[in-house]
C-alpha cells in the first residue's frame, strides 16, 4: 500500500462501489498497462489481526494471493469481514485507518451502489472513461499523500 500511495497510483481513481451502509471500493488505474503491471505483483495473504471497524481500510481480494491494488473503506463496523470465508480464505485484514476527515467519505455518491463493481474487467482495460460514460457522477480521488511524522 505504501508503494502504491508513494507512486500516486490512486490519483484519479473512481470510487466505483459506494454502498453507504457497507463499504466504498476503489483501486483501478486509468491506464491498462499499470493495472496489468500490478496484477502480476500480488500482496501475499496474511492473517486478520484487527477488526474491520468503521473507517478502516482493507485490500479487496478474490481468493488466495489475489490482493493487488483495490482497497475498500469500511463505512460501518463490519465484524463479519474479519472471519467471512471466501474462496479458501477467511477474513479481510485491515491495513490502515482513517483518523480524520471521515465526513468526506460519507459524502461520496452512492447512486449506483454495487452495480459499477460488476464491470471491473472493462474498467481495467478502458479506464475511468468507461465509468464516466456508463455511471456519470461517480466521485474520484484527487490525490493521496502520506504524512510521515
Amino acid at each position: 500500500m505504501y508503494q502504491l500511495l508513494k507512486t500516486g497510483f490512486y490519483k484519479g481513481n473512481s470510487l466505483f462501489r459506494v454502498q453507504k451502509d457497507y463499504v466504498v471500493q476503489f483501486g483501478i488505474s486509468d491506464l491498462k498497462e499499470v493495472n496489468f503491471f500490478w496484477d502480476r505483483r500480488p500482496v501475499y495473504d496474511e492473517p486478520v489481526t484487527g477488526h474491520n471497524l468503521r473507517g478502516t481500510i482493507s485490500f479487496a481480494r478474490d481468493g488466495m494471493v489475489s490482493r493487488t491494488t483495490q482497497l475498500f473503506i469500511n463505512m460501518k463496523d463490519n465484524f463479519n469481514l474479519d472471519t467471512v470465508g471466501f474462496n479458501g480464505l477467511h477474513g479481510f485484514p485491515p491495513v490502515a485507518r482513517i483518523i480524520s476527515g471521515f465526513e468526506v467519505v460519507t459524502s461520496f455518491s452512492g447512486n449506483y451502489g454495487f452495480e459499477p463493481a460488476n464491470y471491473q474487467d472493462s474498467v481495467m482495460i478502458h479506464g475511468n472513461g468507461y465509468l464516466k460514460e456508463k455511471f456519470p457522477g461517480l466521485d474520484n480521488i484527487i490525490e493521496t499523500v502520506i504524512i510521515e511524522e
